[in-house]
């Protein structure tokens, strides 16, 4: 008869004795970690090709001069690229929660140690093995090669008239509104009155009404409404909700915006900003002041994928106005072209 083990010893004399909801529950802890040890990766694995001519389509060869890295455990981990051009990272923390944003470590064709960021899907991350194209001729040297539905990924995010009304339907909005809009609403009101006393909050207002109106809520609040802005509004009650939604993105809170798409090529498929200097076509940089070309929301983040609902947009907390001028705090590029900019308004 063999001789029990210690640990045999310790389950028959000890384990069988707690009470039978408390090993319910370590036979759950149990098995949902072993559940997660066999099917979560523990590597995400990927491989970085080399193309040549002006796009990241046809034959390629292996990229081996690439060290491919990002944040692990609040560390800088990077690998080298193999002969073969294939790479390997620790699972990230990112992967569980969020996009992963690889730093690509290259040289130049002068020898010079260059960096490029790619923004891969958390999806992408963990289902499949990452590709990533390299084409020294192309404006952007990197790019994700792994196929995803442009319709999915692109928001379509241009802002719908009248400006200032695309809050939805979510705490963060709808508290930020509701803390603001009361005491906003009633000021414009009193200056209704000391215009025309007769006057209602949702009665149509006069051009010059409009405009004295403009001159108290910018001098009261710091704020800048367009001539588009005055336009649109036909009432005080339009008014006080552009009003808010201006406070609202400067009171702190991060603003981002969806850039435009970037191709390969590097021209722009569509695009809702430019750049103010030397290239206004070119993509944005950190430190860059741009001027809006066309209506675009303003959001508490940029565009994420989400393994419950796919591509998912971040609250909307106000609208940009073309020729209105921004400050670029931060560039992400997800999923290859698409380009989200955070940013702060300039005078």
């Amino acid at each position: 008869m063999a001789v029990p083990t210690i640990f045999e010893s310790i389950i028959a004399n000890q384990f069988l004795k707690i009470p039978s909801w408390a090993r319910i529950i370590t036979y759950f802890v149990c098995l949902i970690v072993i559940v997660y040890q066999v099917i979560f990766p523990k590597f995400i694995d990927g491989e970085v090709r080399d193309y040549k001519g002006d796009s990241f389509e046809g034959s390629f060869a292996p990229y081996r001069d690439a060290k491919v890295g990002t944040k692990y455990h609040g560390r800088f981990v990077a690998t080298a690229t193999s002969e073969k051009g294939d790479w390997s990272l620790p699972l990230l923390d990112s992967a569980i929660t969020g996009d992963i944003d690889l730093r690509i470590e290259y040289l130049s064709p002068t020898g010079e140690t260059l960096y490029e960021s790619v923004i891969v899907p958390r999806k992408t991350a963990l289902m499949d093995n990452v590709l990533i194209g390299y084409n020294a001729n192309t404006t952007q040297k990197f790019k994700l090669l792994n196929q995803l539905d442009a319709d999915d990924v692109s928001p379509n995010d241009s802002a719908g008239a009248p400006i200032g009304f695309n809050f939805i339907n979510s705490v963060f909005a709808q508290e930020k509104y509701q803390q603001q809009y009361a005491p906003v609403k009633s000021e414009i009101d009193n200056v209704v009155q000391s215009l025309r006393p007769s006057a209602t909050s949702s009665g149509e207002l006069s051009y010059s009404e409009k405009k004295a109106i403009q001159a108290d809520i910018e001098s009261r609040y710091n704020i800048k409404l367009s001539t588009i802005d005055i336009q649109q509004s036909k009432s005080a009650d339009d008014l006080s909700k552009i009003a808010v939604t201006r406070i609202i993105a400067k009171s702190g809170v991060d603003n981002y915006a969806y850039y435009g798409n970037f191709n390969a090529g590097g021209n722009w498929d569509e695009c809702f900003f430019k750049v103010i200097g030397d290239n206004p076509k070119r993509a944005p940089q950190f430190g860059d002041i741009v001027e809006a070309t066309g209506t675009v929301n303003i959001r508490s983040g940029y565009i994420e994928y989400s393994w419950l609902k796919g591509w998912e947009n971040k609250p909307v907390i106000g609208s940009i106005n073309p020729g209105e001028k921004f400050l670029i705090e931060e560039v992400k590029r997800v999923a290859g072209d698409y380009v989200w900019v955070k940013l702060h308004p300039v005078d």
